[in-house]
């Protein structure tokens, strides 16, 4: 079957608008967004038995019922594979905005009504709690080396602000504002850098840290890798992120990421927001999720929302 729809191509859209609607389906958008979009079409090209700009052809040289049939057929092996509804639902999101593209320029006339798959109810996930991460900053605390200064700043913006990894090692020194004690973020899904503002202590990590850093030009990395390799000049990578978090947290006997840090950090504000009595909503303002609605920015506007969670749940270690 595969081989079949490979080689149905070419009889509605020419090779060169499929090549440059998947240009386009990249552009604008963060690196990290580009990279899962190219793995998706990867998935997809490798169902069909081809490779990507042939994948793509063919889905758009069907008529609409065909289309959808594909789809739904791509949709179920994903299922037999296993891959979890969140992949499914992303993979089946990038073809829908290529054809949705396609629809835009006048290649095809319709659009893939293919439904999500339902979202399975996982089992929640366990952050490192409270205690935890106030036992790894203490520990962290005791140490004055560059690398436990550095390990410090990373920890407290993990949870201190809820930042992902990615959030994290983005930042370069331009991007810190130690006077205004705030920090320039690439959000996730986003293409331009947003401010968000610093809980005291973070800002003083942040401090010591760049007391250490030593680096003047602003577009060198916030954040560098100690690795003998690098020799702390190379910037530090998500993975070094994941594994320095790791073994942090391992030395205070638990099983912890940067995302479980995260997630902690969100079930502390939210618990603490409530108290204060803050929109439970309003959370979202801090943990920074797509979702966000204009009443939720003016909001932050009129109480600054963003800056009462990071102070809270920093508060909290």
């Amino acid at each position: 079957m595969k081989n079949a729809i490979a080689q149905r191509t070419g009889t509605g859209i020419q090779e060169q608008a499929a090549r440059t609607l998947l240009e386009r389906f990249e552009s604008g958008k963060s690196q990290k967004t580009i990279e899962a979009r190219k793995n998706d079409w990867k998935d997809f090209a490798g169902f069909m038995g081809t490779d990507p700009q042939n994948a793509a052809e063919a889905l758009l040289t069907r008529p609409l019922g065909e289309a959808n049939l594909l789809a739904d057929q791509y949709k179920s092996s994903m299922k037999e594979r296993g891959l979890t509804s969140a992949t499914i639902n992303r993979r089946l999101s990038s073809l829908r905005i290529l054809v949705s593209m396609a629809r835009t320029f006048g290649f095809v006339n319709w659009n893939l009504e293919i439904k999500n798959e339902k979202r399975q109810r996982s089992k929640k996930m366990q952050g490192p709690g409270t205690e935890a991460v106030a036992a790894m900053v203490q520990g962290l605390k005791r140490k004055r080396t560059p690398k436990a200064i550095r390990d410090l700043a990373l920890i407290r913006l993990l949870w201190d602000n809820a930042l992902r990894r990615a959030e994290v090692v983005g930042c370069n020194i331009s991007d810190l504002d130690l006077k205004a004690s705030t920090l320039q973020v690439l959000r996730k899904g986003k293409t331009e850098k947003e401010q968000i503002d610093l809980a005291p202590q973070t800002a003083k990590a942040l401090a010591a840290w760049m007391r250490c850093r030593k680096a003047k030009n602003g577009d060198d990395p916030l954040f560098v890798n100690f690795s003998p390799s690098e020799d702390g000049k190379g910037r530090l990578s998500s993975t070094g992120l994941y594994l320095i978090v790791r073994s942090l947290g391992e030395k205070v006997s638990v099983r912890t990421s940067p995302h479980r840090i995260r997630h902690s950090s969100c079930v502390e504000a939210s618990r603490l927001g409530q108290k204060a009595g803050l929109a439970f909503e309003d959370v979202r303002d801090f943990s920074g999720h797509s979702d966000l609605g204009a009443l939720q920015f003016y909001l932050d506007q009129n109480k600054n929302l963003q800056r009462q969670y990071s102070a809270m749940v920093a508060a909290a270690i």
